[in-house]
């Protein structure tokens, strides 16, 4: 169902993978290293395509071609849409005037959280840490908030 792909390449490739799931000539270890881990898919499919035949050409050549389209499809946005949807739960009515560094705490904070699971453990630091957090905060909103009224005033005065 790919454009532009003729049923002649089709057969070839499904030749081809035939022979790509009996080649006794891959290596596990291209696609899992030493330690048992998963290598990136691109250093196995690397491996892969540049695999010779007798003749010294391409062995799988349409291989090659299918394996590249497939792993170029979009995959989707889904966790950049949740990034977007747990930035709008916290900038409720009452929180609209956070600025980009607070909202980018609160999400640094969630997400470590998220990481760490129920292991996230409160210290009594923590807790004057954020009793001084909000200290400041409270302090520099009322400042803003004096001079907001200061700003009025003089406003008034000048009308």
């Amino acid at each position: 169902m790919l454009p532009h792909v003729s049923e002649e390449c089709v057969d070839k490739l499904a030749d081809e993978w035939i022979l790509y799931i009996n080649d006794d000539e891959i290596k596990e270890e291209w696609s899992i290293d030493e330690n048992g881990k998963y290598r990136p898919i691109d250093f196995y499919w690397n491996k892969i395509f540049s695999m010779v035949d007798n003749s010294n050409m391409k062995k799988y050549k349409y291989l090659s071609i299918s394996v590249k389209a497939v792993l170029s499809f979009f995959h989707g946005q889904a966790s950049i849409e949740r990034g977007f949807l747990i930035n709008k739960r916290m900038i409720t009515s009452e929180r609209a005037s956070l600025s980009l560094d607070t909202i980018r705490g609160f999400r640094f904070v969630k997400d470590a959280v998220k990481l760490k699971g129920k292991k996230v453990s409160i210290t009594l630091e923590m807790i004057k840490f954020y009793k001084k957090a909000y200290s400041k905060y409270k302090a520099q909103k009322g400042m803003e908030k004096q001079k907001c009224e200061e700003k009025k005033s003089m406003d008034k005065l000048l009308l």
